[in-house]
Order: C-alpha cells, then sequence, then structure tokens
C-alpha cells in the first residue's frame, strides 16, 4: 500500500544571507516542480536553525595577532576554507562583531591534518592545552577592551 503522504526533513548549511535567502526559494521550487511532474501537490516548510556565522575580519585579525604574541609564531592557522557548521554563536556575531575560533587539541603524537575530528569516536584530545585555551580568551577580553 502506497501512503497518502510522505515527509522529507533536511539540514542545509550556507555561507552567506544571499545563499540562504536563494536555497529557500530554489528549494521551494525544486520540490513544487518535482511534485508537480508526478501530478502530485507539495508544501515546503522552510526553517532556520540558526543565521549564518559571519566573522568579522577585524576580530580575525585580533585572534591572529594576539595569539601570535602570546603563544609566538605558527601557532594561528587560518582555515583554507569554511566550515559549514551549525553554530548558535552566529546568533552573537550577527550582533557584535567577534570570530568563532577552533582550539585544537590534538596530541602532538597525531598529525592534526589527518586526526579524527570531534564528532568521530575515535577522537583523541590533548587536554593540556586547556590553560592555552583560558589564556587565549582572557587575552583576546583584554584586547577587546584596549
Amino acid at each position: 500500500m502506497i501512503p497518502e503522504t510522505a515527509s522529507f526533513g533536511a539540514t542545509v548549511r550556507v555561507f552567506s544571507e544571499e545563499n540562504a535567502s536563494k536555497l529557500k526559494q530554489y528549494t521551494q521550487e525544486l520540490v513544487t516542480s518535482i511534485a508537480e511532474g508526478f501530478g502530485l501537490s507539495a508544501t515546503v516548510e522552510f526553517t532556520r536553525a540558526t543565521k549564518v556565522l559571519m566573522n568579522d575580519p577585524a576580530a580575525i585579525a585580533s585572534v591572529e595577532k594576539v595569539t601570535s604574541e602570546v603563544f609566538g609564531a605558527g601557532r594561528y592557522i587560518n582555515l583554507p576554507t569554511p566550515i559549514a557548521g551549525g553554530e548558535d554563536f552566529a546568533s552573537i556575531l550577527s550582533e557584535v562583531p567577534g570570530a568563532f575560533v577552533f582550539m585544537g587539541a590534538c596530541p602532538p603524537d597525531k598529525d592534526y591534518t589527518s586526526a579524527a575530528t570531534n564528532h568521530s569516536n575515535k577522537a583523541v584530545f590533548d587536554d593540556s592545552i586547556l590553560g592555552d585555551g583560558a589564556a587565549l580568551l582572557a587575552c583576546l577580553a583584554v584586547d577587546a577592551l584596549s
């Protein structure tokens, strides 16, 4: 027996508000067109779990400067490509300029470029960096206030 209705859910992430608007529009058009092609109707409910996380360029420069001052050259790495994480911190950054910072905690005997990521059941963390993380956050706060 074929059911009368069906539903589909997805999580999608974008790197700009412009693309969020386009995604909403194109999703509606695509789903409606596919349904009509089979003689059906479709309803699209498009909700946003979080805002688009947009780092402030000045805040990124501050993180790079403070990290180099506190820990020396080579401890700051600018990620070459954006990461499509869903993050509540985006709501804060939409109100207050800032930057989302990752703190590497890969053990020294592992290659961070190939190590298991945070959400993997194989992830291993070096807890000795917790002090560095606290120091970085404190120094970033002082830098922001000065």
